[in-house]
């Protein structure tokens, strides 16, 4: 995995570590059109149907090196007391954190390094800048909680070339699909976060 790293100075590329984890395998391709969406739908949802049993095909093991997009951002006067790594949720990039609208008005980041905290956003697999990949065989969610406890132990380890910082303590948010992502994490990884939300 490779992390690049945003400051508000400078741009940098971080370090590579390759994730491995279990996905399913389906015999089901990714919808192209919006009808081909919508027979997905009602195949899920018919009555009697296990459409998941119907189109597994076997569990495999995918591993490889994937890039992810982050932005690292700490209070003026140094690190924070901790560092809160935020995961988005679906339809959403890591903007989501530090979003734009009305002078910033409504960014996380902001009030979390205003209370002493660092903070750690990234774009999950197959969103934003971060690597995309095929979305029904690869970009599944074990390989993104892979990717978190990559980046989580990375942070801790002081292996991202461009945080100068150690953290002992680690904290998790997520936002929607990103709270499955931390939930993921901390089932899998009980160790690998000091507290989540």
């Amino acid at each position: 995995m490779t992390v690049y790293q945003e400051h508000t100075q400078r741009e940098g590329r971080g370090e590579s570590a390759v994730m491995s984890t279990h996905r399913y395998m389906f015999e089901l391709q990714a919808t192209a059109t919006n009808i081909e969406a919508t027979n997905f739908i009602l195949n899920l949802a018919q009555p009697g149907r296990n459409l998941t049993e119907a189109v597994l095909n076997e569990y495999v093991t995918i591993s490889g090196n994937y890039s992810i997009a982050a932005t690292y951002c700490e209070p003026d006067c140094g690190p924070g007391k901790a560092v809160q790594v935020l995961t988005h949720g679906i339809a959403f990039d890591r903007s989501y954190w530090d979003f734009p609208v009305n002078s910033y008005n409504y960014s996380y980041v902001n009030r979390a390094i205003d209370r002493g905290y660092s903070a750690f956003f990234f774009d999950r697999l197959g969103l934003g800048q971060s690597s995309h990949g095929e979305p029904v065989n690869e970009i599944q969610s074990w390989l993104e909680v892979s990717a978190l406890h990559a980046l989580t132990t990375m942070l801790r380890e002081n292996r991202i070339s461009e945080i100068k910082a150690k953290f002992d303590k680690i904290v998790h948010v997520g936002h929607s699909f990103g709270s499955i992502q931390t939930y993921g994490l901390v089932a899998a990884y009980p160790d690998s976060s000091t507290g989540s939300c």
